[in-house]
């Protein structure tokens, strides 16, 4: 079977799914960055962008959720009371549909907690460029320990 039934009214095609989890990005320790230097057209086989467009968005939906369910299973975070989501991201009601699929339907909006969502990730960002021009660690917890790195990149 090259294709898996969904909805009803698209198909997630995981051959693209399964290559797309094998990039190297997913191979590199935490804690990582990344962006468009790693997801970016280039990594979608032709083939694959001459299928249904719907099909094509509801595979990279699905991709996305699970590679977040992934890296939260990674570091050991599956436990957590909820999960807050916020960014264009949140906006996308069948990813928030696969996240909470993956997550028990743990996952919130930062409307939810009175943060809007485009506000929540604008002030994220200005935090941690302000982090990266002045050389400040951030504290990252994985796998039950605490790291300290400069994180994020400059691009043009």
């Amino acid at each position: 079977v090259n294709t898996l039934e969904f909805k009803n009214f698209f198909i997630i095609l995981p051959d693209f799914s399964f290559k797309g989890m094998s990039l190297s990005t997913f191979k590199k320790k935490y804690p990582k960055t990344t962006g468009k230097e790693d997801f970016n057209l280039s990594i979608l086989p032709k083939k694959f962008l001459k299928k249904n467009k719907e099909d094509i968005l509801a595979t990279l939906c699905e991709f996305t959720a699970k590679s977040i369910f992934n890296a939260l299973r990674k570091n050991n975070h599956l436990a957590l009371k909820s999960y807050i989501v916020s960014g264009g991201g949140a906006k996308n009601k069948y990813l928030i549909e696969r996240l909470n699929s993956y997550l028990d339907n743990k996952v919130l909006s930062s409307e939810k907690i009175g943060l809007p969502v485009d506000a929540v990730e604008s002030m994220a960002f200005a935090w941690l460029a302000y982090k990266k021009l002045n050389n400040i660690p951030t504290l990252i917890k994985t796998n039950n320990k605490t790291v300290k790195a400069v994180i994020g990149s400059i691009s043009n």
